[in-house]
């Protein structure tokens, strides 16, 4: 009697071992499927779609690598369509909270410490003084921990091309408030053209590449560089939904420079 219960016991012992392997690969299997129908509708630029598919997948595996960068990223994509600034930071300070996640589970992975210096970006050009010489450091840390797990990272690149551009060029003004609120690394116009030109080698279809070194070229008085550069962004078919945003500043600024 006793060996029929302990093999009674054992075998449900086994069946709820299979159930549970069962439901944990039935659980992936809908979170693949979910991640696919994110990845296609952000592909597809349907990015309030893409938000509330990565967004599901969150309920589920709230650590998960992808949906976490994913949303971050989304969050602020969306935010710049706005023209609402409330709207807009929002959005930016909920892309900083996915992005911290990001790095809470994912410290070694580079889209974690990407999103995380394009949401900061982001917040910064809407703080104070004081708050934006913090965000300047966190910036250029992030984007050089992201190319230092990823040296072929585009848009890390490209962020690192941003930060040169805007920390080499502070009027006085603004030199004087870093100075008073701690100072900023190292930042140079030869390092913000050479990170542009390589964002733009890695990923040559990218509006958003091409506008920014635009201003960049303007700002240091090379007209004919910055109307090269925007030519060629007017000629991009838009890849990302946001990117028609991007094509019309581009087109204005073009006619701006002729």
């Amino acid at each position: 009697m006793k060996l029929l219960t302990k093999g009674f016991v054992g075998v449900i012992t086994l069946l709820l071992l299979f159930s549970s392997v069962e439901i944990m690969a039935q659980s992936d299997n809908d979170i693949n499927e979910l991640i696919r129908n994110a990845e296609s509708h952000y592909k597809n630029k349907r990015n309030n779609k893409a938000l509330e598919s990565f967004l599901h997948v969150l309920e589920l595996d709230s650590t998960n690598y992808t949906a976490l960068h994913r949303v971050s990223l989304l969050y602020n994509m969306i935010g710049f369509q706005f023209e609402d600034e409330d709207q807009q930071m929002d959005h930016y300070i909920k892309a900083k909270d996915y992005a911290e996640k990001a790095l809470q589970y994912h410290e070694g992975k580079p889209e974690a410490h990407y999103v995380y210096s394009i949401a900061t970006g982001r917040i910064s050009k809407k703080s104070r003084p004081r708050t934006r010489v913090g965000y300047a450091n966190e910036i250029k840390k992030h984007a050089e921990k992201a190319l230092e797990l990823n040296p072929d990272h585009a848009g890390a690149w490209h962020v690192l091309g941003v930060w040169h551009h805007e920390a080499s060029t502070l009027n006085f003004a603004e030199r004087t408030a870093v100075r008073m609120f701690g100072g900023l690394p190292e930042a140079s116009k030869e390092k913000a053209e050479e990170a542009f030109n390589k964002a733009i080698s890695l990923d040559n279809n990218n509006i958003l590449f091409y506008l920014d070194f635009a201003k960049f070229y303007e700002e240091m008085g090379s007209d004919e560089q910055a109307i090269n550069m925007l030519e060629k962004a007017v000629a991009l078919e838009p890849q990302r939904d946001g990117d028609e945003k991007h094509l019309e500043i581009s087109k204005n600024f073009l006619a701006s420079l002729k």
